[in-house]
């Protein structure tokens, strides 16, 4: 008996075709993110760091200090625009992934609170912060990250849409579920737009002369956010009398938190440390440089990861490295393997503008010891540095 199976054959070959275009664009996507985050990241590395660096200046003027505020809250606001199509991108690739881990939700709030304190206090508007559980350390299993960034964005656009009485946050309890809620006495929302506003690049405003700015991304990753936590986001809002954003998570087992270990933040020592700073862009170097001026820490430059290899092959006693991973000649990556066959010991932190989840877990896997996204933010850099060398 015979069969014909030119069709099957050709149903099949179309298949494995169609998958492989597929993962070509995966790849292509996940290429596009990659540079877009490093090109827009570096040059945003000197600009936020230094203009931070200029706001501490006591002997500005006036005038300076204004101008020097304008850079940085205009680079910020650049930053957070980037970081929202990146994070977009990520959620439609699958490259976002949930971390779980123990979180001390009380102390998330009151960072937040101390955040939006100064924009409220702008606006002439109050804020409060009301908790569910009123002990000190209050801990549940979720990711730390992703709860902060959905909060943030709704207690952003509660203070944005609110030009008198007060914005409120804080949560509820019951035995399943913690709601979280961010509550506004701004202009509300229409009925007919309650449910748009969380789809991308929406917003209840359309038109050319908007009065606020904004992607209209927050609420998509929120939500996006929310569904990976496997929990919900909602509103309940009433035009000119306010808004209400829900936020309802499954309340995880708490796992106890093991005794914090205390890191100071004071680069004051009685320890001299040899840094070295593989770093091809002057600029970025500089600004590290600058982060550890006054202290008695020795930063030296390699200008690419050869440099670096031959600095840690010298008579230099080094005792860090920041590692760049873009560089010319060698790479990061290929540096820092040649560098642990001589020293499996040495700290080596990734300091990098490829500021992908993905990319974070590659690097610590391959043998990293941290990792630094750019723009490098002083207090952490200084943590970090501090931190591992204490267990150096």
């Amino acid at each position: 008996m015979k069969e014909d199976i030119t069709m099957r054959k050709l149903m099949e070959q179309e298949l494995i075709e169609a998958r492989n275009r597929a993962l070509r664009s995966d790849k292509l996507k996940e290429a596009f993110l990659q540079n877009l985050s490093h090109e827009i990241r570096t040059p945003l590395n000197a600009i936020v760091g230094f203009s931070e660096l200029l706001s501490m200046d006591i002997n500005q003027t006036k005038e300076q200090k204004d101008y020097t505020s304008i850079i940085m809250n205009s680079s910020n606001q650049l930053l957070s625009i980037v970081n929202d199509i990146l994070t977009i991108a990520k959620i439609q690739t699958g490259q976002e992934v949930v971390v779980l881990k123990s979180t001390d939700i009380n102390s998330v709030l009151d960072n937040l609170y101390k955040i939006f304190r100064s924009q409220v206090d702008i606006k002439r508007i109050g804020l409060n912060l009301r908790k569910g559980n009123k002990n000190p350390q209050f801990l549940i299993l979720t990711d730390e990250t992703k709860v902060t960034q959905i909060l943030s964005n709704l207690i952003n656009n509660a203070i944005k849409f609110t030009d008198k009485g007060m914005v409120e946050f804080g949560y509820s309890l019951n035995e399943k579920h913690i709601e979280f809620y961010v509550k506004d006495s701004g202009i509300g929302i229409p009925k007919e737009f309650q449910q748009i506003i969380f789809e991308r690049f929406r917003q209840v405003e359309s038109s050319l002369n908007r009065n606020f700015g904004g992607t209209g991304l927050g609420l998509s990753i929120s939500k996006a956010f929310a569904e990976m936590l496997e929990g919900n986001i909602r509103v309940e809002s009433e035009p000119s009398i306010g808004s209400v954003f829900y936020l309802t998570l499954p309340l995880k087992a708490t796992i106890e938190l093991t005794e914090k270990q205390t890191t100071s933040n004071n680069l004051i020592t009685n320890e001299s440390y040899i840094i070295l700073v593989a770093e091809d862009e002057i600029y970025n170097f500089q600004l590290i440089e600058a982060y550890f001026y006054k202290s008695n820490y020795t930063i030296i430059h390699a200008h690419n990861g050869q440099e670096a290899i031959d600095l840690c092959t010298s008579e230099l006693n080094i005792d860090m490295i920041l590692m760049d991973i873009k560089m010319p000649y060698v790479d990061g990556i290929t540096a820092m393997k040649e560098i642990r066959k001589q020293n499996i010991k040495i700290p080596i932190i990734a300091q990098t503008a490829y500021a992908l989840e993905t990319e974070r877990q590659h690097l610590l896997e391959i043998g990293f010891s941290d990792y630094i996204a750019k723009p490098i933010k002083k207090e952490e850099l200084i943590q970090k540095v501090i931190k591992l060398l204490q267990v150096k």
